[in-house]
């Protein structure tokens, strides 16, 4: 998120202090986003986007790709849980 906060920064011709001003907070804390010392609050995401023209998905470096694949393994491991639970539910009703 650091790079990609500062990449954007430059990329639009803002320093730390224009991006600062558009949160509401200062260019020292903008220096920490983009040192990673620091991440922006749940309310500044949405802002920080809109003004970097970047969605939530680029600001955290997904993309649709790894979304996707990783969607896939959590599908793939619930059919595995719904398949031993459905499993231990007939050994137990045999019994």
């Amino acid at each position: 998120m650091k790079d990609i906060i500062r990449n954007k920064r430059i990329e639009l011709g803002l320093g730390q202090g224009q991006l600062g001003q558009c949160l509401g907070i200062s260019a020292s804390a903008i220096g920490m986003y983009e040192q990673g010392r620091r991440m922006p609050t749940a309310d500044d995401i949405p802002v920080l986007c809109k003004v970097l023209k970047i969605t939530p998905n680029e600001l955290f470096g997904w993309d649709k790709e790894n979304t996707v694949s990783a969607n896939n393994d959590v599908s793939k491991r619930i059919d595995t849980l719904e398949a031993l639970v459905s499993e231990l539910i007939e050994q137990i009703s045999r019994k």
